[in-house]
């Protein structure tokens, strides 16, 4: 695993990873606490951009080397607006289609990493190496 690139999504994947973790534990946590599921809702989307903005700021700075801020905000945008899109297309068909079984929800978590994996190559090779 010696490529920049590799280094880099690895660490933006397990932050994802650590990401969804999070939110299903704190979503938990407010729900038990008497929190309304519209606020848990509001509360794990406004968490996850900037906790990903961030992450992705710092898995490039580290182990790809670009450090020009501007540049990452855009290939992040690059990389951000294509995967809520695609992530919603997919949270659909796994409802409509599975009903929400949960192997159903194992399914969508799995394509949810290969749409991350797509769209970070995408933002890579289009803004920071092009």
């Amino acid at each position: 695993m010696q490529s920049p690139f590799l280094k880099s999504f690895f660490v933006y994947a397990y932050s994802f990873v650590l990401l969804l973790l999070f939110n299903s534990f704190l979503a938990s946590v407010l729900l038990k606490a008497g929190a309304s599921p519209l606020m848990v809702k509001l509360v794990t989307y406004a968490i996850s951009p900037v906790f990903l903005f961030f992450s992705y700021q710092y898995s490039l700075k580290k182990f790809g080397s670009f450090n020009d801020e501007k540049l990452l905000a855009k290939a992040w945008i690059y990389h951000f607006v294509p995967f809520v899109a695609i992530s919603f297309v997919l949270s659909w068909l796994v409802v409509v289609l599975f009903k929400g079984a949960p192997w159903g929800i194992f399914l969508l978590m799995n394509l949810e990493l290969v749409v991350v994996f797509f769209t970070f190559k995408f933002s890579y090779e289009r803004v920071l190496e092009g």
